[in-house]
């Protein structure tokens, strides 16, 4: 039966909807999209600290989650299932006379890969659901008290992740495109349970649910519909729609393909409406997988101990022409061992760095960079070694800056002092992978076909007799700037 239309109060838009086609539409998000990587899923993070100024931190991923919700009179559940899809470890290391710790070391960690987490959230009516633009264009869920959740993880460290989510009291669930209005980048909304709306609160995220909905266009099976109000959305006045019709789409589930089948104004409802027919089951398509290479990138001492390198079986290893170190077969495994260490070199001692500096008269360079390459079949991969022939004297600070990062190269003195290099005074170098250093040290990831990861080296120009430096790994696009940001951060 219809209700009287009465207008809302305040800007939102109303989202009209069916339990079945949201399970629906998720479930085939999730056979197409659930083994998908994106640096801007959760990230499970654990940290280990080894002595020495030595770190080591196991980073777990999360693939595109299958969200279900289940409805009776007395409960109203919504389930989420994800699996692991990527687990890495990452080696970090401050050096005594260093302020900041570098990442030294990337290797992927199969023991998780593939492991399902499974999250059920009592009363989803109580689920706060967000969206901001200026969170990587994300969705997440909040709830307010940890028995809330319920979780269980198969073949994983189930405690690991219940200690996660217990403290935040929030999930990243997904990422959908950025809409044009600007009423739109800042939006919550709940799931109301057996009724079948969502009432999206534009640019009030905070904003009460009490409040008075327009009348549901008259339903249809597995139609949506959307209904966008005026004072929000004041173009539909003059019959026209609104710029992001079929963006709202999205927050229900980033795989959206719904087909507008009808729009229309509503001049005793005042509103305009849109409404969609779910797409099709998507077809299964082969892909060609990546090829699994263990470490993917690693920075170590000239002469230091041998390294181990793994992927599939049958793989193929070969160094890329211009090497310095050796590649060795022992027991059918394959090892890279880097090169000798330089002899007779002169350190300015004193000097202003507390951590001496190498003579450029002495020293060339002071590293020696490898590329070895795995190959089977069609695929291949890097792998990069850097070898330090010395002791870096400076280090590398890292922040967030949006999508980017911003580098900082900096370097103790001789009084025990932080002092930060010039931008005019600092040369930055890329060792290996793809990545864009600007001017002011800004980190960006290469616009086609970027590699997983940088090494960065940056070099003190004020300086032509020594050699002040610093290196270390940058994970992106491996990881998020936000999560790389809080690798360094110690």
């Amino acid at each position: 039966m219809r209700r009287k239309s009465e207008k809302l109060s305040s800007y939102h838009l109303v989202f009209y909807w069916s339990t079945k086609v949201f399970n629906e539409r998720w479930s085939a998000c999730y056979q197409q999209l659930g083994d998908t990587v994106d640096p801007y899923n959760e990230v499970i993070v654990s940290e280990e600290m080894q002595g020495n100024g030595a770190w080591e931190i196991s980073a777990e991923q999360l693939g595109t989650p299958k969200l279900s919700l289940y409805d009776d009179f007395i409960d109203h559940k919504l389930v989420v299932e994800r699996k692991i899809v990527r687990a890495v470890r990452l080696a970090l290391r401050k050096e005594t006379g260093s302020n900041a710790r570098q990442m030294l070391r990337v290797h992927t960690w199969g023991a998780s890969l593939g492991s399902r987490l499974s999250a059920t959230i009592v009363n989803y009516s109580n689920i706060a659901w967000r969206y901001q633009a200026n969170d990587a264009s994300r969705v997440r869920i909040e709830w307010a008290k940890a028995e809330d959740l319920q979780l269980t993880v198969e073949g994983g460290n189930a405690e690991r992740f219940r200690q996660f989510y217990e403290s935040r009291k929030l999930m990243r669930l997904f990422r959908v495109p950025e809409p044009e209005s600007n009423i739109l980048k800042n939006v919550g909304w709940q799931l109301l349970a057996l009724d079948n709306k969502v009432i999206i609160h534009l640019g009030r995220p905070n904003a009460p649910r009490a409040l008075a909905l327009l009348s549901p266009p008259e339903a249809e099976d597995g139609l949506l519909a959307v209904s966008f109000t005026g004072s929000a959305f004041p173009i539909i006045y003059l019959r026209k729609p609104p710029k992001d019709l079929d963006w709202v789409n999205y927050l229900l589930c980033p795989l959206s393909g719904a087909t507008l089948v009808e729009q229309y104004y509503r001049y005793a409802a005042g509103d305009y409406i849109a409404r969609y027919q779910e797409p099709a089951q998507p077809s299964d398509s082969s892909r060609l997988e990546p090829l699994a290479v263990s470490p993917l990138a690693h920075i170590l001492s000239a002469g230091g101990p041998e390294v181990l390198v793994e992927s599939e079986t049958g793989v193929g290893w070969s160094l890329v022409a211009g090497y310095h170190g050796k590649l060795e077969s022992k027991s059918g495994r394959t090892f890279y061992l880097p090169p000798a260490p330089s002899s007779s070199v002169v350190y300015t001692n004193p000097g202003e760095t507390l951590i001496p500096a190498a003579s450029k008269e002495s020293l060339a360079s002071p590293v020696d960079v490898d590329r070895v390459k795995a190959s089977l079949g069609q695929r291949s991969e890097d792998v990069s070694f850097v070898a330090c022939k010395v002791t870096p004297t400076h280090f590398i600070r890292v922040s967030q800056q949006g999508m980017d990062l911003r580098l900082r190269f900096c370097f103790v003195n001789i009084r025990g002092e932080e002092k930060e290099v010039s931008a005019e005074n600092t040369s930055w170098q890329i060792l290996a992978g793809n990545g864009v250093i600007d001017s002011r040290g800004i980190f960006s990831i290469a616009t086609q076909e970027p590699t997983p990861h940088t090494i960065v080296m940056a070099v003190d120009k004020s300086k032509d007799d020594e050699w002040r430096w610093a290196v270390t790994v940058i994970p992106m696009p491996l990881f998020s700037s936000e999560d790389t940001e809080r690798f360094f951060s110690d």
